[in-house]
């Protein structure tokens, strides 16, 4: 096995990482420059709980069906001298549930006529958000999968390095 082979596999790792880094430091980001932004009191208007279904298929062809519920909070708002309706209740990605149930929990806070404190943006008071959550789960998949690669690499190195061959063509000798 040539030598570059090992550097696939970290290579990889090194990526995922690094793309973990960054949409993190950017949501965190904004989270931070939207926790500046004034706040204004909102009205609960309607909620909703939408469920969602994903199919795919497994290793031997069979298929799985995920269903998931995201709860739907509309809100009014005044910012402005006008006024504002959004949905928009997550800073970031929104929150899921894996049945109705646990969907309809998180929505009793937030039954119709229900105050709430929302954060709009100052230049565009039409871009708000109430709860301000961080970086999604998938970034800390995505930095595993990178440490993963990084891990698997190294195993690699350690099973085949020994025997692996240089970069560069060796010279032809002469007989």
């Amino acid at each position: 096995m040539p030598k570059w082979a090992f550097l696939i596999f970290p290579a990889f790792g090194l990526l995922f990482l690094g793309g973990a880094l960054a949409i993190y430091r950017s949501a965190s980001a904004r989270v931070d420059a939207v926790a500046k932004w004034p706040t204004t009191e909102g009205t609960v208007i309607a909620t909703d709980l939408e469920r969602s279904e994903s199919t795919s298929k497994d290793s031997n062809g069979r298929r799985t069906t995920t269903v998931s519920y995201e709860p739907i909070v509309f809100f009014r708002y005044a910012a402005g001298g006008k006024s504002f309706r959004s949905k928009s209740l997550w800073l970031n990605e929104a929150e899921t549930f894996s049945n109705g149930a646990e969907g309809d929990v998180f929505l009793m806070d937030y039954r119709v006529g229900t105050k709430l404190r929302v954060r709009y943006d100052p230049v565009n008071p039409s871009d708000a958000a109430v709860i301000l959550n961080g970086p999604s789960v998938g970034i800390w998949i995505m930095a595993a999968m990178g440490l993963i690669c990084l891990g698997a690499g190294y195993l690699v190195w350690r099973v085949f390095g020994r025997d692996a061959k240089p970069l560069a063509p060796e010279p032809l000798r002469s007989e």
